[in-house]
């Protein structure tokens, strides 16, 4: 007989070598340093996306000023193209020299306008002691320059011109502020402002703007004698004859 047979057999213990996994735990602190830099790149993003839009804008807007520039030096060389060009012997505003750049005499503007201001100069150092005479005007202007100048200078006047033809009118007819040739522009007599409270008017002898051609001033009613050479306002309103 063999040996161990017909004795039951005991089943065969096979051992369990399946590593054994085990659960790990993590801390909720190692997850800030991901959040801050989620955080981080978030913003940086919303800093470009902000800076790339203020960008854009700043583009836009330069083309639009640019665009106007274009359209605003396109209508100003138009305006000099379609007007008539300047008389002999007038000028716009600068800064002259007298004898060289423009000739002593008597000139005046034939359009009024606000803020003109003109300077007869014994030299061109900028000193107070050097402006021989000098003024800001409302209206028409009429000014002479002496032999003796140096320079002329004027702002805001626009041209100023050798006509002295009437720009009234009439001798007769209401006018407003500035300077008028008596006996061309207005009549002699007696007239009325409708603006009294501020208003300042001078009877004029001459155009020097010095102290020496002033014949009288006041405000309010004045009577213009034959022999004035000129007349000046200023914030009179306009001036009816009574």
């Amino acid at each position: 007989m063999c040996p161990g047979c017909g004795r039951p057999r005991t089943a065969e213990v096979v051992p369990d070598l399946a590593p054994t996994v085990r659960s790990r735990s993590y801390s909720p602190w190692l997850l800030v340093p991901v959040l801050l830099l989620a955080a981080i790149v978030v913003r940086v993003a919303m800093e470009n996306a902000s800076r790339e839009r203020a960008e854009a804008e700043q583009r836009t807007a330069k083309a639009k000023k640019d665009a106007d520039d274009v359209i605003g030096e396109g209508a100003r060389l138009r305006e000099l193209l379609e007007r008539e060009p300047d008389p002999p012997g007038s000028f716009r505003d600068g800064s002259f020299v007298v004898g060289t750049d423009l000739s002593p005499g008597t000139y005046r503007t034939r359009k009024g306008g606000r803020g003109c201001y003109w300077a007869r100069l014994a030299g061109f150092s900028g000193e107070l002691g050097e402006v021989l005479a000098n003024d800001n005007e409302t209206g028409p202007v009429i000014i002479t320059i002496g032999k003796s100048d140096k320079g002329f200078e004027s702002k805001r006047c626009g041209l100023w011109v050798t006509d002295f033809s009437a720009i009234t009118d009439g001798p007769s007819a209401p006018f407003g502020d500035g300077m008028y040739i008596v006996g061309t522009d207005i009549a002699p007599g007696t007239w009325r402002s409708d603006a009294p409270q501020g208003c300042y008017w001078a009877r004029l002898r001459g155009f020097s703007g010095q102290m020496g051609d002033l014949i009288a001033n006041g405000n309010g009613i004045v009577t213009i004698a034959p022999s004035d050479k000129g007349f000046r306002s200023k914030r009179c309103g306009t001036w009816s004859k009574s």
